[in-house]
């Protein structure tokens, strides 16, 4: 069950700021912890009448931990009242008072604190209990050993639990770009009104485009096809965006009346920025980018978010994008899903996004084009930020708690949702299945291309050609040096009697075929599509027309 431990993070945060050297609270109880904070004269009136909501509707937007009603430290070095405000120090960086300083110059030694080793410790402490480690461990166990409230084997199938009345997460093990979009369309066709749904899943390195994009002018071919990336067409609108294991994909679904395009990624956002721990205890700034946990270290985000109006996350201090928004609104619902940059290869992700300025301005497209944005990783482990975001979910749609424990049902401050891990495939129903299969073929990746024409020039003449859907419709030919005018319409004699008869399919390795010089034969292969072989990039096709 999720719970919260408001009232021993608070003291643990006081005795941290108060010089204790250890918490005096670990073993009490907390009544015990409320008549003591209550009857400390240092304290008066700072607990009286104080819920959770107040207390965290009081919190300040840059300072999560606003505690200025108590005692402060005396006696502060003179060299630490120097330090520039939001500079970063590491214990190695702080300045040391010299030996030849007054006694009460030198750093006041608390209960025998320790400035260094001790003071990351107790901040460390702080951020483990500010997390909830007991409820962030039942998560862990349940992401990656299963939840031990379920029996060994299903008493129900996907599809009649996707269809639960009550608010559902899952979580994806499959890394299959194919399966794991087939598994997003299939669970939002599933989904009963008005309920919700919220997904995560990370997929192998691939590139995915928007419903209305032209994968050719928004993907670096050549160099998808040498890496053998695959590239898939989604389902909803926005842009082209690189997945790969660094980084973590949610789709959120709810009702089209409901939608909203920050509603649910301001809550998640504001839930991330609260594990932003640049404050120390003992009242200078340190720079915290993880935690260790168990004997694993739980990266933590190295800076705080925002949105923008198109409902994308961005870093709050410079705008670089951290995951782009993409949506669908059909049959009464609504999907929001993101890709969430959290460890991502930057320098992979441009490559594959790199498009030559003069290929871009051969294409004539009137479709979606994707906006170039500058990103960063946000470096949050992404358990931890799934966790998080289940959290967030339940708070904004679960439902009031039952006394009955529920299989798979995750509980938070009095609400719950269920929630699932897929993992199998033999539970995917064949609706999956129909998707995966369509999502894998060059008619809907590359074919479902809205209207476009690429204009190829050569230094005696220009070749138009008009693509409708995948298939090049007609072409034309505007001859720049006349002397080689028969020579150029007899190169492409075979070509234009082929398309009059039957459209034919927009690929460099079949419509060079049919050019009888062999030196345009090669040229037009590599300005079409420079001649990839589909199946390199998850396409399965025919040579054929």
């Amino acid at each position: 069950m999720f719970k919260r431990y408001s009232t021993k993070r608070l003291v643990r945060y006081i005795s941290s700021r108060t010089g204790i050297a250890s918490d005096p609270f670990q073993n009490a109880s907390k009544r015990s912890i409320q008549e003591t904070l209550e009857t400390d004269p240092n304290l008066e009136g700072f607990l009286v009448n104080d819920t959770s909501s107040q207390t965290q509707n009081a919190e300040q937007e840059n300072d999560p931990f606003d505690f200025s009603d108590l005692p402060q430290l005396r006696n502060i070095p003179s060299f630490m009242e120097n330090l520039e405000p939001g500079q970063i120090y590491s214990k190695d960086q702080l300045p040391l008072p010299s030996k030849d300083q007054p006694p009460e110059s030198k750093i006041p030694n608390n209960n025998d604190i320790e400035l260094t080793s001790q003071s990351e410790t107790q901040l460390q402490e702080l951020i483990r209990d500010y997390i909830d480690y007991e409820l962030f461990q039942e998560f862990l166990t349940f992401m990656h050993y299963g939840d031990y409230y379920t029996h060994p084997k299903p008493t129900m199938s996907l599809t009649e639990f996707l269809k639960s009345s009550t608010p559902v997460v899952v979580f994806s093990k499959f890394t299959n770009p194919y399966i794991n979009l087939a598994l997003e369309m299939f669970i939002y066709d599933t989904m009963p009104l008005p309920h919700q749904r919220l997904l995560f899943y990370k997929n192998n390195s691939c590139i995915v485009i928007g419903k209305n994009q032209n994968p050719y002018k928004e993907i670096n071919l050549n160099y998808a096809n040498t890496t053998q990336t695959p590239i898939l067409r989604r389902y909803s609108g926005g842009g082209t965006v690189v997945h790969d294991q660094g980084n973590l994909n949610f789709s959120f679904m709810s009702t089209k009346k409901d939608f909203h395009r920050t509603a649910f990624t301001s809550n998640i956002i504001s839930r991330v920025n609260e594990l932003i721990f640049k404050e120390h205890p003992m009242g200078f700034t340190v720079n915290v980018d993880k935690i260790e946990w168990d004997s694993k270290f739980v990266g933590l985000p190295k800076f705080r978010l925002s949105t923008n109006g198109k409902g994308d996350i961005v870093s709050e201090k410079d705008s670089y994008k951290i995951s782009g928004s993409a949506f669908k609104l059909s049959k009464g619902k609504s999907l929001h899903h993101g890709t969430l940059l959290m460890n991502s290869d930057l320098k992979e992700l441009g490559k594959l996004l790199r498009v030559s300025e003069a290929r871009q301005k051969s294409i004539h497209f009137t479709g979606t084009e994707s906006i170039r944005s500058k990103v960063k990783n946000l470096g949050i482990d992404p358990d931890l930020f799934m966790f998080e975001s289940l959290k967030a979910f339940i708070e904004m749609h679960g439902h009031e708690s039952h006394a009955i424990q529920l299989p798979n049902a995750f509980e938070s401050d009095g609400k719950y949702c269920r929630t699932i891990v897929v993992d199998d495939l033999d539970h995917l129903p064949q609706s999956v299945w129909d998707y995966y299969n369509e999502l894998k073929s060059w008619d809907w990746n590359f074919g479902r291309t809205p209207k476009f024409q690429h204009t190829i020039s050569h230094h005696d003449f220009e070749c138009i050609l008009h693509v409708n859907k995948g298939m090049v419709t007609s072409f034309d030919l505007n001859i720049l040096n006349e002397t080689s005018s028969d020579f150029i319409h007899q190169a492409f004699s075979s070509l234009l009697t082929a398309i009059e008869k039957e459209p034919m399919k927009y690929q460099g390795r079949i419509l060079s075929k049919y050019i009888q010089d062999q030196v345009i034969s090669d040229w037009l292969k590599w300005e079409v599509d420079f001649g990839i072989a589909y199946e390199n990039v998850g396409c399965e096709t025919t040579s054929g027309k």
